[in-house]
């Protein structure tokens, strides 16, 4: 799954800080090129777990809990619950993953960081990257759990609707008009929460990294020593903000 895929599963803090410190000596030792080599092995670990949530996510198929003819049997609104409570346990276990992957990322900055220069510069480099990317993923998962619950909510009204709703030329056909009245508020809910949970993907897509980029600069950075710097100036480098990782509803 690459960075730009149309499924995200939350956008992680940057650890790859070290190109900042390596740039800003005039020559690179080895100890400079181990730090950069491991954080960038770090950073991928992280994306790696990242990718493998994005998968389950995209696996969970949410959007197959409201189809017509599993809303109208019994069997069809108890699968759609199943889907939406394993979503949600996706969503609580996203959450722990991006705590655990900047616990590791500060840890490792504190521990194998080749100056106290560059710790400094690293923690504050990461800490940035949390406050902003931490405010996104809240977002998100936000506007995931609306749109989980509000589903709920159709699945729920349906159950007591069995036997009730008919399916006709793939739409559903309800008895009684009072039935349309009740349903239409969850339904438009549902679109409400559908609207909110596209426009932080859309604040999203323009916060992900550019894998591409990332790469090159990386390996850059990690050059062994004596490798040649890229001709002209280099200008030093701002913290980047990370990839990506979200499901389509």
């Amino acid at each position: 799954m690459k960075a730009r895929s149309v499924a995200a599963v939350g956008v992680a803090v940057l650890l790859m800080v070290g190109s900042n410190f390596v740039w800003a000596a005039e020559e690179r030792t080895d100890a400079d090129a181990a730090f950069v080599q491991q954080a960038t092995a770090l950073q991928a670990k992280h994306q790696r777990a990242l990718e493998a949530l994005g998968s389950k996510l995209l696996a969970s198929n949410l959007s197959g809990a409201l189809t017509p003819e599993g809303l109208t049997t019994a069997a069809g609104v108890s699968s759609g619950k199943a889907l939406v409570n394993t979503y949600r346990g996706l969503l609580d276990e996203r959450k722990a993953l991006l705590r655990k992957n900047h616990a590791e990322a500060e840890k490792f900055l504190k521990t194998k960081a080749v100056s106290p220069g560059a710790r400094k510069d690293g923690l504050a480099a990461l800490d940035a990257s949390k406050a902003s990317m931490t405010k996104l993923n809240d977002e998100l998962d936000f506007a995931q759990r609306r749109m989980a619950d509000a589903m709920w909510k159709v699945l729920t009204w349906f159950e007591g609707q069995v036997g009730r709703v008919m399916v006709r030329d793939g739409k559903l056909v309800f008895f009684s008009k009072e039935q349309a009245e009740v349903i239409s508020p969850l339904f438009e809910e549902l679109r409400y929460a559908e609207s909110g949970q596209k426009a932080v993907l859309e604040r999203a897509a323009k916060a992900m990294y550019v894998e591409e980029t990332f790469g090159a600069q990386a390996a850059a950075a990690s050059a062994p020593v004596g490798g040649k710097r890229p001709a002209g100036k280099v200008k030093k480098k701002q913290p980047e903000k990370s990839v990506l990782v979200v499901p389509k509803s």
